[in-house]
């Protein structure tokens, strides 16, 4: 404050005459108020403008209305100081008409008005100016806490502004760095950046989230994303750039930990589901192997569960007493093709020319593979007529796998690549190994029986050893089902618990995307987990003894009900229960069967306020109908026969949970007990799932 001492104007109120004009017209406000009374005894127009009062209204209040009360006492302490002197105050609050708080400077003196001692006030509004000042001292707040380094350069890249930020995260303090050259932070590998930047700015460019690597005061390479803007001077010249930059280093090691993670994720999953197609189709092809002691007619069936699962096309040949081949089937996925395979065989037809390497194959009863037919092979046969046959078929891929028992080799299956373009490897080598191993043992089984038609003597002893072979064959399967099931889990839980410790260990230095993308990592991985799980209970379905008794279906499906309604959080259903038929099951199998529908039923009727669910049964000849309804999603009838696949889904995973083989393990379980399992439903209209059951017989 600058306070200068004046004398006290005492003349007449006729003296103050030659200044109305003055005062009148001012633009700045200005008024007079009474020192002792406080209240205005004049103001000048500019004063009515600014305040939006009128000049009576005015007339009728002191100098404390226009203030706001916080600031009355320290009003009133400054004229009681100052009552004499020439006063130009700092900055004060005034309060207007429409309740707006502004902020001005005042200058003041005492005169005597109308015989009145009094103080002669002039305003000077200095709002803008407090406010313009206040918003830089914000904003250079903001640019020195930021956790973002934010610095100045000029155009020859001079750094010229350094915040706190920069010094997290380059490491140098403002006084090491400003006044060097901004080429102090690149790598070497990235000094050309440099008038490439510079270039873009004095075109008045802003350049986003530029991605680079710059190196900190320790030398330690670190990558962050800046964002450069030019700085104009008072005439809008470019004169330099602002640079804001965030260090991103660890956000990029856990962007490329979760992609790493996630192909992990996935390669475990496609090698689950490839293990649970060969096991499935090792599975019906022991079936089928078992279904019949015609062997030739089952041959026939192995070659077409072949085709497309194992290759293009199938020929199977068996060697007779005289050595020659027999050709007992030939399956092509393009049957107008198969003439062709025929055609070659009357051209040679001895089948052990065909193929270099086919009598070594029965010689020493090991497979052949060749991953790829090259023009070399083709090349070998030395025959333009059998190359230009072979061409007609378009081979790019070969397996030999020989028909062998007791070390004996009496016959070969041949697969072939073609249309598909695909190539063998040594992982369905193995596939058709082990089932030539299992038709083998199938067709010797059916010599055997054939022998103990005259040699019944013999019959009990070979059955046995070969039934044996055969349960052998299926407890290795088990064996190698868990084997896979334990090398497959092993993988997901490392990927969970090194997902975990990331979380818990580094989640401060990850990103909340990142944290969210590990905790999807987690949830597939258990969701991965589970369905190993069910894959597992699916495969032993079909190797599980049942026991079949006659029981209360009734109870069964109440139970049931019962525990997965508990589960359920409190939810509305309205369950109605039919006397059940009983038959003759497996109990525990069939529960399985009440749980995965039961289930379905509770999942897929969550959308509704009320879950309507109703369970009973229809006696139809030799059989016994049952049924469960919902009021729940259904779905199109015209994907129904997806319905009971493995892996199949008529909904989307974020909208209903599951693994897609409740209902295959439902199916599989009815046909062991010789029913049958059907669906009808409509979208969004509610489902129902049918099985049967054969009636007990009287």
């Amino acid at each position: 404050m600058n306070n200068k001492k004046v004398p006290i104007i005492n003349r007449k109120n006729s003296d103050f005459a030659p200044y109305k004009t003055l005062f009148e017209k001012n633009p700045q406000p200005m008024w007079v108020y009474d020192l002792e009374s406080l209240c205005f005894l004049t103001v000048n127009n500019a004063a009515i403008e600014s305040y939006g009062y009128s000049k009576d209204e005015f007339l009728k209040m002191t100098i404390k209305d226009i203030r706001p009360k916080e600031d009355i006492s320290k009003l009133l302490e400054n004229i009681s100081v100052n009552r004499d002197i020439y006063q130009r105050s700092g900055v004060w609050r005034h309060l207007k008409k429409d309740g707006n708080i502004i902020l001005v400077e005042i200058s003041s003196h005492s005169i005597t008005f109308k015989r009145k001692k009094a103080r002669l006030v002039v305003i000077h509004d200095v709002t803008k100016r407090e406010m313009d000042s206040e918003t830089i001292r914000y904003l250079a707040s903001i640019v020195e806490s930021s956790d973002d380094a934010i610095l100045g350069k000029d155009l020859n890249g001079i750094i010229t502004s350094w915040n706190k930020g920069a010094e997290r995260v380059y490491g140098y303090t403002k006084e090491e760095i400003l006044g060097s050259s901004i080429l102090k932070l690149f790598s070497k590998e990235n000094t050309n950046e440099l008038p490439y930047i510079v270039e873009r700015i004095k075109r008045g460019e802003i350049i986003e989230h530029y991605q680079t690597v710059r190196v900190r005061k320790d030398g330690q390479n670190i990558i962050v994303s800046t964002s450069i803007s030019p700085i104009k001077n008072e005439t809008g010249t470019i004169v330099g750039a602002s640079a804001i930059a965030r260090d991103i280093s660890e956000k990029i090691k856990a962007e490329s930990e979760i992609s790493r993670l996630f192909e992990l994720e996935k390669s475990a999953r496609l090698k689950a589901e490839k293990v649970q197609q060969r096991l499935s189709f090792l599975s019906d092809a022991s079936k089928i192997l078992s279904s019949s002691l015609d062997y030739e007619k089952t041959l026939a069936s192995v070659a077409n569960i072949a085709i497309p699962f194992l290759g293009d096309w199938c020929a199977i040949d068996l060697i007779n007493s005289s050595e020659k081949f027999n050709r007992v089937a030939v399956v092509h996925m393009d049957p107008e093709k198969v003439k062709f395979v025929y055609e070659l065989r009357e051209r040679l037809p001895n089948i052990q020319n065909i193929f270099s390497g086919i009598n070594e194959v029965i010689k020493s009863g090991k497979p052949l593979l060749i991953p790829k037919v090259t023009e070399e092979f083709l090349a070998s046969f030395n025959n333009i007529e059998v190359v230009k046959i072979l061409l007609e078929l378009g081979l790019t891929s070969i397996m030999l796998v020989p028909l062998r028992t007791r070390e004996k080799v009496f016959g070969i299956i041949s697969l072939v690549m073609a249309e598909s373009n695909r190539h063998y490897d040594k992982s369905d080598l193995a596939l058709a190994e082990e089932l030539a191993t299992r038709a083998a043992i199938a067709i010797d089984n059916s010599k055997l029986f054939k022998e103990a038609q005259l040699l019944n003597s013999e019959l009990e002893k070979r059955v046995k050893i070969r039934t044996e072979q055969l349960e052998t064959a299926n407890k290795e399967l088990e064996t190698f089902s868990y084997s896979v099931s334990h090398d497959l889990k092993a993988p997901l839980r490392a990927i969970e618990g090194f997902t975990k410790l990331l979380l818990e260990d580094h989640a401060k230095e990850l990103t909340e995307e990142a944290q969210r993308l590990l905790n999807v990592v987690t949830t597939n991985t258990r969701n991965m987990a589970q369905l190993i799980e069910d894959l597992l209970a699916f495969s032993r379905v079909s190797r599980i003894q049942m026991t079949k008794i006659k029981f209360d279906m009734t109870r069964l499906v109440n139970q049931v009900f019962t525990e997965l309604q508990v589960l359920e959080n409190g939810r509305v259903f309205e369950f109605k229960l039919e006397e059940l038929s009983p038959v003759n099951c497996d109990p525990s199998l069939l529960r399985q069967v009440w749980v995965n529908l039961i289930s379905n039923a509770m999942k897929f009727t969550r959308p509704r306020k009320i879950s309507e669910i109703k369970i009973g049964c229809e006696l139809k000849n030799e059989e016994v109908v049952y049924f469960i309804k919902d009021n729940g999603v259904g779905f199109d009838m015209r994907y129904s026969q997806n319905l009971f696949g493995v892996f199949q889904r008529l909904h989307k995973a974020k909208d209903f949970e599951g693994t897609g083989v409740g209902l295959a393990l439902v199916q599989r379980i009815i046909n062991r007990h010789g029913g049958r399992v059907w669906a009808e439903a409509k979208l969004n209209e509610g489902a129902a799932i049918y099985f049967s059951l054969l009636k007990e017989k009287i």
